[in-house]
């Protein structure tokens, strides 16, 4: 990588110019390859090799297989997956940093360094890795350790928070109807009868509520917790969100803010669906990716397309787009569920560069 300290401003205005125009061909080609529209990758088709495993080891090689990303054909921007296979007697020398990651170990026993704290870590442990935090993974055990890695795509980029100002004015206790805040204070169907006024108070109370509400997740993001541990796991039926027709499911929020982890783009559920049940009421919301973890049956809607699932297939779903997951087996279906949380999606565009700009006004 070159030192740009000497450089006189043309030149780095060149070197700038030429990053931009490379980084659009880039963004050209995935979205090229985006647009195959992938929802499936089958545990058959997975490609493991040792350059798939991205990070040198000290000891024996590891091997990875990519799962979901935009240059397999998935229209993903914000989060991705690949598996990864520590052998015995290896570790991350070269510790390394990037955007947000959760590590989910299927199986084995091993220990992750992050920052200056050590952890010791099972099969069923899911472990958070803050963005730009130097991390490694050691394996000190007699067999090899198989982790999920899910990240944010944005490698090399600052953290994107979502930063929400209050309002300078005072909360206003009585206010007219567009002002009020909760569940079925205010209906949607109401909003195209505002006039211009009284869009910008109702603008001005959700922001008000959306300042207080992040200010207490910022205090519960202070205690810096990297590690959910498999005893620690919280089952209920609320955890599952969706109301299921049949018999209800359960969940377990693995990380979040609300948790004490200071992550602010993805967050890792477990869900647990009974025989017979559905996501009967189909629902939408950022970008998703379901690892099937166990159980035959599971079948995955998203959009017009219907996919049957088994233990090791991964189901990716794009923002915005309706989906369900049905199980139409005898036994529970297991799934991870790795979520985008940020709305709406975010994409990154790039033009082609500074001059081509000016060439096309000239």
């Amino acid at each position: 990588m070159p030192n740009y300290i000497n450089w006189s401003p043309s030149e780095l205005r060149d070197a700038r110019s030429g990053l931009l125009k490379e980084w659009s061909n880039l963004e050209g080609e995935l979205d090229n390859r985006r647009a195959q529209g992938r929802h499936v990758m089958r545990i058959e088709e997975q490609d493991w090799s040792e350059e798939g495993f991205h990070i040198k080891l000290t000891g024996p090689a590891g091997k990875g297989a990519p799962i979901i990303t935009p240059e397999l054909g998935f229209n993903v921007h914000n989060v991705g997956l690949s598996l990864l296979e520590v052998p015995p007697g290896s570790e991350e020398g070269a510790y390394h940093t990037h955007g947000e990651a959760i590590k989910y170990y299927i199986s084995g026993e091993g220990i992750e360094i992050i920052g200056d704290k050590t952890y010791k870590v099972k099969a069923g442990d899911c472990v958070f890795i803050p963005a730009n935090v130097w991390h490694g993974t050691q394996n000190n055990g007699t067999e090899p350790i198989r982790i999920a890695a899910f990240g944010t795509s944005h490698v090399g980029m600052p953290l994107i928070r979502t930063v929400v100002q209050g309002s300078i004015d005072e909360a206003l206790v009585d206010g007219p109807p567009e002002t009020h805040i909760g569940p079925g204070k205010f209906p949607q169907k109401e909003y195209a009868n505002l006039d211009a006024t009284q869009l910008y108070r109702r603008r001005k109370a959700l922001l008000r509520a959306r300042g207080k509400f992040e200010e207490e997740l910022n205090i519960r993001r202070s205690q810096g917790r990297h590690v959910m541990k498999v005893e620690e796991q919280d089952w209920t039926t609320e955890g599952f969100y969706v109301k299921l027709k049949g018999m209800q499911g359960r969940g377990a929020t693995l990380i979040a803010p609300e948790l004490g982890f200071d992550i602010h783009n993805i967050t890792a559920t477990l869900l647990e669906l009974p025989p017979g049940s559905t996501e009967g009421a189909y629902h939408k919301h950022g970008e998703a990716i379901k690892f099937y973890l166990r159980g035959t049956g599971g079948t995955e809607i998203v959009g017009d397309k219907t996919y049957e699932m088994r233990p090791g297939d991964t189901a990716f779903i794009p923002a915005n787009v309706w989906h369900g997951t049905e199980n139409r087996g005898t036994e529970p279906v297991l799934i991870l569920a790795i979520a985008h949380s940020l709305a709406p999606l975010i994409q990154h565009h790039h033009v082609d560069s500074i001059d081509d700009l000016e060439h096309r006004s000239g």
